[in-house]
């Protein structure tokens, strides 16, 4: 899937909602005002847990995102968990409410940021859970 040069704000919840895909990209897309700026949600319900990148049980999927701007979501601009490779190219991640970047436990998944501005973000702008968990 390749969503490119589109604005997407003013969404009760997730600008993006992806849900058992296996590679998005995601190019020049103005991304605000959402409640989450992009989240993907496996395919089984987890009900107390805010989910937001994160891939299908037992699978892997890739989420590319470039020259983008992620800004002034309610909740964390981009959150990467569960088998998630995410790879940003010089985008701005800036003025979330919660955070800008958050990786969440994520043991499969690889993370790797280029050129990328995190900025003005209300909480921190970048989280690694990673060091508070175990493996399972």
């Amino acid at each position: 899937m390749n969503i490119c040069d589109t604005s997407i704000f003013g969404n009760t919840d997730e600008g993006i909602l992806l849900e058992d895909v296996n590679h998005v990209t995601i190019q020049r897309c103005r991304i605000y005002q959402n409640s989450f700026g992009i989240s993907m949600q496996p395919n089984e319900e987890e009900e107390d847990k805010p989910v937001h990148i994160v891939a299908p049980k037992g699978r892997s999927c890739t989420v590319e995102t470039s020259e983008c701007s992620i800004t002034k979501n309610r909740w964390w601009g981009i959150c990467c968990k569960s088998g998630t490779n995410f790879t940003d190219f010089n985008s701005r991640v800036s003025d979330n409410w919660c955070g800008g970047i958050r990786i969440g436990i994520n043991w499969q998944g690889r993370v790797a940021l280029e050129g990328t501005t995190i900025e003005y973000n209300r909480g921190p702008g970048l989280w690694d859970e990673m060091k508070h968990s175990k493996p399972p």
